[in-house]
């Protein structure tokens, strides 16, 4: 039960960040590139990290669904989470900043900055969009879904890790937190998070 509300409770902030920032105007468009752009073993990386993922999300490993419910493709990174409830997590996984969305994500804005060139305008709507489109959940070894840095470290570790995150080419220092995007969307937003989260939970 409590992992089904993790997997509500993230759609649910999933779903209003993209529908509150559904275009940028950034160099390149937010917030994908074609899996054959990035390396294999940074492709291997992601995939062994979405697994790990999925695992917490759906509340550990006897609570994936037994039919193919946790995979990866490491060649086209498309992927699948679903727990031995019923829950179907995969659309979920966007919240998370060690799932394929969120380390793709990431990769994107390396090449989103890399793009804007010595543009400062262009290089702040990656940023804008980063902050807005980037999963950025963790889950701590308690199970409490977190907050995690916007720039995880490297290694493909449990979702309280980091990802790795890189674009082949030096980028800037990414220093905003997943607390200072959401707080582009108030208090109020915020709090009826939470209430939702605890509604549920009860």
């Amino acid at each position: 039960m409590r992992y089904s509300t993790l997997v509500v409770a993230a759609s649910a902030f999933a779903g209003f960040a993209s529908a509150q920032n559904s275009s940028f105007n950034t160099p390149i468009p937010c917030c994908t590139v074609p899996a054959i752009q990035v390396n294999s073993t940074l492709r291997e990386s992601w995939c062994e990290a979405n697994t790990n993922t999925c695992v917490d999300v759906c509340g550990g490993q006897s609570q994936i669904a037994s039919d193919n419910g946790n995979d990866c493709n490491d060649d086209t990174l498309e992927y699948s989470c679903k727990c031995s409830n019923g829950t179907d997590a995969t659309s979920a996984m966007t919240a998370y900043q060690q799932s394929v969305p969120g380390q793709m994500c990431r990769f994107w804005y390396g090449s989103c900055v890399e793009a804007s060139g010595s543009n400062g305008a262009a290089r702040f709507q990656c940023e804008q969009a980063r902050d807005a489109r980037c999963g950025n959940l963790t889950i701590d070894d308690n199970g409490s879904i977190t907050t995690g840095s916007a720039t995880p470290s490297g290694g493909a570790s449990r979702t309280s890790g980091g990802s790795g995150s890189e674009s082949g080419s030096a980028g800037p220092s990414q220093t905003s937190t997943g607390a200072a995007a959401l707080a582009q969307y108030g208090a109020p937003i915020l709090a009826g998070g939470f209430l939702a989260v605890f509604g549920i939970a009860l």
